[in-house]
């Protein structure tokens, strides 16, 4: 004996959701499809009704994993290195990436040195516009695992003191060692080129006396001395700002050996 509950409306069966992976149109179509009452007695006469699907818009992109194509952020006046790394990768292949600033700022004087890749080519071409294009590559040994060295870049300042330009990456490919090349998921940290005197804590565009007595004030938390150009401040290249820092100005302003350079 049959259950006497059966459906007699129009009603949902099921709710499926699609997720966009690309753009155009895809039907759905129905099949296989069998209609029972609730004595299991077969529904005669259904009409199937299939359907479409239309993306339009652009799919989001993929999630980024844990590779970082980097460069930092920098400060210098004259010539200074910075390094382009692709931190916490796996089997790193190939990239090849562009490298964008402002040319009023600075440019690109040199790209090189001991990367990890066994091959790096570089197009320098448009260094002078404000663009420079890499490419680097394993050829013989196996793919590149955690912080990798893409290339060194020497920049040469142009601009006044104070000024500053962003370092932009773009990267055209990033793929692994195997011979499918399949893409690595990576993230992009941008950096920046600041033009500064080092040793010229207080900013007036001199390096002298005046700047240790400002940046001594500075470290004593004396009202008036609270702001200072940090990135100048470190000047025997510890890392810290502290009275080492003030000793040292001093004895590099004095002429004193060993403190010719300021780091």
């Amino acid at each position: 004996m049959g259950v006497e509950n059966g459906v007699t409306r129009a009603g949902v069966l099921a709710t499926i959701e699609f997720e966009a992976v690309g753009t155009g149109s895809t039907s759905l179509t129905l099949s296989n499809v069998l209609l029972s009452d609730p004595s299991a007695h077969e529904i005669g006469g259904v009409v199937l009704n299939d359907g479409a699907v239309n993306v339009t818009g652009t799919p989001p992109p993929p999630q980024p994993g844990g590779a970082i194509v980097t460069i930092p952020d920098v400060a210098a006046t004259g010539t200074l290195t910075a390094p382009i790394r692709i931190e916490n990768v796996t089997d790193a292949g190939a990239i090849h990436l562009t490298l964008t600033y402002d040319p009023g700022v600075v440019i690109v004087s040199r790209t090189c040195c001991n990367p990890d890749f066994d091959t790096l080519l570089a197009n320098t071409e448009d260094a002078a516009r404000g663009s420079i294009t890499l490419i680097a590559y394993q050829t013989q040994n196996p793919g590149l695992n955690g912080n990798v060295l893409v290339a060194n870049v020497t920049f040469m300042a142009l601009g006044p003191i104070g000024s500053s330009t962003p370092l932009n990456l773009k990267v055209t490919t990033l793929t692994d060692a195997t011979p499918e090349c399949n893409p690595i998921p990576h993230s992009i940290s941008n950096g920046s080129f600041t033009i500064l005197l080092n040793g010229d804590v207080n900013g007036d565009g001199r390096v002298d006396a005046a700047d240790c007595m400002y940046l001594a004030k500075h470290l004593l938390g004396v009202s008036g001395f609270e702001t200072i150009i940090e990135d100048a401040a470190d000047v025997n290249g510890n890392g810290k700002i502290e009275a080492g820092d003030c000793m040292y100005l001093a004895k590099h302003l004095a002429g004193i050996n060993g403190f010719e350079e300021l780091k």
